[in-house]
């Protein structure tokens, strides 16, 4: 059972990982972008294109940028769904000469990735993933895994690689017990593209909020050797297996440091962090070729562990979370979130249901918490 201080920290950081949202703007922006960029790559494809969104857009993970020198990303899978004959390197030049065909996405392209194509906006980067079905066809949602193209930089060979973002997506969502959310998609057409998940229409549960903050404390923590830093896709996968279904964004939080690194597997090839829905494939490929990446993922879950549990313990009152907070993961959003407490306080105040529960964890709102009611301020002392 929850304790107070818990609870407390439960809803400071439930309104800290809010302010960690993208704005409806940033996200309105890149989703007209997704739609226009599979529009274009469907009308000039003589496949039937499929293009869905992957990643943490897709998830309701995404995290706002630390400062504006910095974007956040939308991925987007370009499947020809008619394309089973096609090798992989005539796959990924197929989209990549079709962009290039546009000359505003020619001048925002990068340069050939191993597996994608990354545009480059002013405030964010979409990637683009290059794919056939497994399958003969391509069936939701039954049989939903892909070839994606590998680009070997040694060599420059292509080979295919077995993926599944599809039912990824389907198994994080059952593990975070999201609200059911509805979406429109506007065509019908050879190109469907699948939408975005609006951010309005879905409510974010303590495991996802829970992720955002660890990503934002990756972020802070890994700002000057970003390419060390544990991608986002290892944090969500750990952090969804250790984390059981709970109400509280702190408890989640809690349970997800205390058992996320036991589910890093060490195996004969080495490390893995396997795929839940797609064993084969390894998620933590990258640390058994640098090792350095590994020792950072244990540095940082330390480092996070302390952060987030150690040291809130010895912390009382709102100001010392607030200032604890600000350090660990960028003033920015820990400020709006706390003026927001601050004016929800003034209102509960003002209502009579303000609590002080005592000198551990100061004041709470609610109508039912145990505690002495905060009278309501007066110029007159009454």
């Amino acid at each position: 059972m929850m304790n107070t201080k818990e609870q407390l920290l439960g809803e400071i950081l439930s309104r800290i990982a809010d302010e960690l949202n993208i704005t409806d703007t940033m996200y309105d922006k890149a989703v007209s972008s997704y739609t226009a960029v599979g529009n274009w790559i469907g009308e000039g494809l003589h496949y039937k294109v499929t293009i869905m969104p992957q990643g943490s857009m897709n998830l309701g993970t995404v995290v706002k940028p630390l400062d504006d020198r910095d974007d956040y990303d939308i991925d987007l899978v370009c499947l020809l769904e008619d394309g089973k004959e096609l090798s992989p390197g005539v796959v990924k030049h197929l989209v990549g000469n079709r962009l290039k065909e546009n000359k505003t996405y020619q001048e925002k392209l990068d340069k050939e990735g191993k597996r994608c194509w990354t545009m480059q906006y002013d405030e964010f980067h979409m990637d683009i993933l290059p794919c056939i079905p497994e399958a003969e066809t391509f069936v939701v949602p039954g049989a939903t895994e892909i070839d994606l193209t590998d680009k070997n930089k040694g060599t420059g060979e292509y080979q295919f690689k077995l993926s599944n973002p599809s039912a990824y997506h389907d198994w994080f969502l059952s593990m975070a017990q999201p609200r059911v959310y509805v979406a429109n998609s506007k065509f019908a057409k050879a190109t469907e593209i699948k939408p975005v998940p609006s951010q309005a229409s879905r409510l974010k549960t303590p495991l996802q909020k829970a992720i955002q903050l660890l990503k934002r404390h990756r972020d802070v923590c890994f700002i000057d050797h970003q390419d060390e830093a544990p991608i986002s896709v290892i944090i969500t996968t750990l952090a969804a297996k250790a984390c059981p279904h709970v109400d509280n964004v702190f408890v989640a939080l809690k349970t997800i440091l205390e058992r996320m690194g036991s589910f890093v597997e060490s195996r004969a090839d080495g490390y893995w962090v396997p795929n839940p829905v797609l064993p084969s494939e390894n998620f933590a490929e990258r640390w058994n070729v640098d090792s350095r990446k590994k020792l950072a993922f244990d540095n940082w879950l330390k480092r996070a562990k302390m952060d987030f549990l150690e040291l809130t313990s010895s912390l009382f009152g709102l100001d010392e979370f607030a200032e604890h907070f600000k350090k660990i993961l960028y003033p920015q959003p820990v400020v709006r979130a706390f003026n927001k407490i601050g004016d929800s306080m003034r209102v509960s105040r003002g209502s009579g249901t303000l609590k002080f529960t005592g000198l551990a964890t100061g004041l709470t709102v609610s109508s039912s918490a145990i505690g002495h009611t905060v009278k309501p301020h007066t110029f007159y002392g009454k």
